[in-house]
């Protein structure tokens, strides 16, 4: 999900949540819905409320500093939508920062996934050829 903030009694406008999806490198035309939840605006890919985490609440994947998360990776691994949600954080945080990268998603914490960004990119250069 991406997060776009929102205040309370505020609409935003579809131009608003174009420019700040394409801020972020994300396609407009690719968001398949659009909600405010909590006074953000979320916009979320058709498969995701087929995973796992739709039905966990949401403080879960994002835990604290430290904290040791395993319920929801194992959640992750045995999630039906693992390879989308995959390809989409890994192409979403590409060459991002750790500190610009938040949540547990297809599995990885942060810091998993800056691991993994190398493997992953050579995996998609395989499929690629």
């Amino acid at each position: 999900m991406t997060y776009i903030p929102a205040t309370k009694g505020y609409e935003v406008s579809r131009f608003e949540v174009n420019a700040f999806m394409r801020a972020l490198g994300l396609d407009p035309k690719q968001v398949d819905h659009l909600r405010i939840q909590d006074n953000r605006a979320i916009a979320t890919r058709a498969w995701m409320p087929s995973g796992t985490c739709a039905s966990v609440d949401m403080d879960q994947w994002f835990p604290q500093y430290g904290a040791k998360p395993h319920i929801v990776v194992r959640m992750c691994h045995e999630c039906p939508v693992f390879a989308s949600c995959e390809e989409y954080v890994m192409t979403l945080e590409l060459g991002k920062k750790l500190h610009d990268r938040n949540g547990i998603w297809a599995g990885m914490a942060p810091s998993d996934r800056i691991r993994y960004e190398p493997d992953w990119i050579a995996e998609q250069a395989g499929e690629a050829a």
